[in-house]
């Protein structure tokens, strides 16, 4: 008698599909034009995966809701700040095995958008920054957003 093979353990795992603003603002510089500016935002410490790193601010998709539209619902309950989406800049998938949880798979939309304020509110957030493409090294972020930190890096530099 033949035996199955066994089944991959790895098929009953759903990817998770989160959607993420690269929030663009640009600022006067000295001594004359403009610079731009990033805003990215710090894990709690308690999350339950990378507390204490920084992303682009996003969070799961729920069910039936436009990715677009998550972006938006997200970083008006984390920070309190209305945005405008422009378009789509990157689509990552990360695999990761979670101490407690196993293995699982992050599918990450992120959206170019634009802020009319640079004023937000620490809301679901540990911290968050308006910085410059060249500050982007100086900060640990989570591994989902690594790929995207250097196509962005790539982008701005042009």
């Amino acid at each position: 008698m033949h035996k199955a093979p066994s089944p991959d353990p790895r098929a009953d795992i759903k990817p998770l599909l989160v959607a993420a603003a690269i929030i663009l603002r640009n600022e006067p510089a000295a001594p004359a034009g403009t610079t731009t500016k990033i805003l990215i935002a710090q894990r709690k410490a308690d999350a339950s995966a990378e507390g204490g790193k920084w992303e682009f601010p996003g969070g799961k998709v729920d069910p039936f809701e436009h990715p677009e539209a998550t972006v938006v619902r997200e970083i008006k309950e984390e920070l309190d700040l209305d945005i405008t989406v422009d378009r789509i800049f990157d689509v990552a998938s990360h695999v990761y095995d979670h101490p407690t949880k196993g293995p699982g798979q992050i599918i990450l939309i992120c959206y170019l958008c634009g802020a009319d304020s640079a004023d937000f509110k620490l809301l679901d957030v540990a911290d968050a920054k308006w910085v410059t493409v060249h500050e982007l090294d100086r900060f640990q972020f989570a591994e989902a957003d690594i790929g995207t930190v250097a196509k962005l890096k790539g982008y701005l530099a042009d």
